[in-house]
């Protein structure tokens, strides 16, 4: 494979305290010139990660946003929020989102509101284990996309990315095959092609479910993919330390 940028995006989830971003974020400076990084945080921790990061080249963002502009949706952060405390990107679509009863319809409503602001968006798409198994995947995987293909045009898809992660891979530890990531992520990029047949920029795919320091390498390596969104296993810094050190 081409040495190209790998890009590797970390959710944290609802995960760390101050204290311990800090300490974290002290480390990650450390290995911040080797790979393209990026760090989905809380709401609430988003401007001081933000801050504490601001002369390095990590890319600090959210991992979700309001389907609204403003008004009585307690407990909810607009886009327009999340670009005022300066984030780089934000995580749409992601299974546990979909899971709680985000539909295709909210999540479209979501990346127009993004589409208004100077926030990047990462899409997360992915199957279920019966839809993989019944050949049914990429009609739904095509219906994911539709998202990405009815709100942005071919010039703005330098601020997209999609995350491809199998539903069935997610905290499970179970990983698909390298010849099945490959394929799949062949496919969603044949997809974007087909319907944006001469793009300025094709959005980056990555893959996630289940990376950790024992697989990372291999997905670099032996599939298309682009980078990776790492979930659980970026939570313990010494671990994703050695997740960067064995892609450099």
């Amino acid at each position: 494979m081409s040495q190209k940028p790998f890009f590797v995006l970390a959710n944290f989830k609802m995960n760390m305290d101050t204290a311990s971003l800090k300490k974290y974020f002290s480390n990650i400076k450390k290995i911040a010139k080797y790979t393209p990084l990026g760090f989905a945080i809380p709401y609430v921790y988003l401007a001081n990660s933000k801050k504490i990061m601001r002369h390095t080249a990590v890319k600090i963002g959210a991992q979700d946003c309001s389907a609204f502009d403003k008004g009585a949706y307690t407990g909810q952060i607009s886009a327009a929020m999340i670009e005022d405390v300066g984030c780089d990107f934000c995580i749409v679509g992601h299974s546990e989102c979909r899971k709680r009863g985000d539909s295709n319809a909210d999540i479209q409503h979501k990346l127009e509101k993004l589409k208004n602001t100077n926030v990047s968006v990462v899409l997360c798409i992915g199957e279920s284990l019966e839809q993989r198994k019944n050949h049914t995947f990429d009609a739904f995987l095509l219906e994911q996309l539709q998202t990405v293909f009815s709100t942005f045009d071919a010039n703005e898809l330098e601020r997209v990315m999609i995350a491809y992660e199998p539903i069935w891979a997610i905290g499970t530890g179970i990983t698909p095959s390298m010849e099945d990531i490959q394929a799949t992520i062949l496919m969603i990029k044949r997809m974007i092609a087909d319907h944006y047949p001469s793009p300025m920029m094709m959005p980056k795919v990555l893959y996630g479910g289940s990376v950790n320091q024992n697989n990372i390498l291999d997905i670099k390596e032996n599939t298309n993919a682009d980078g990776v969104l790492v979930g659980g296993a970026s939570l313990d810094i010494e671990e994703f330390q050695r997740m960067i050190k064995n892609i450099c």
